[in-house]
């Protein structure tokens, strides 16, 4: 947000989420693990890394390699068919 212009808005929530997204997708192609968590409310992360209120975190990113012995669980990998998750009228 940019000094004087008041409140964040949805929008800047918003190009933030498509920033945030665009960052996984490329760690993602580069074989590195990253997690995101959105808590709410996240005052306690300002507090944590002594951080003035008037900056308001969005986002947690764990990022780093899995372990050798890392498994994906099973239900991850069970897909729903297009026609058991949507309706077309």
């Amino acid at each position: 947000m940019r000094k004087g212009r008041g409140k964040s808005t949805s929008l800047s929530r918003s190009r933030w989420a498509l920033r945030r997204d665009f960052l996984n997708n490329a760690l993602h192609q580069l074989g590195i693990a990253a997690l995101t968590h959105t808590p709410n409310p996240m005052k306690f992360l300002n507090q944590i890394l002594e951080r003035p209120g008037k900056e308001r975190p969005y986002t947690l990113l764990v990022v780093g390699h899995s372990a050798q012995t890392a498994m994906v669980p099973r239900a991850a990998t069970v897909k729903k068919n297009l026609e058991q998750i949507s309706k077309f009228i």
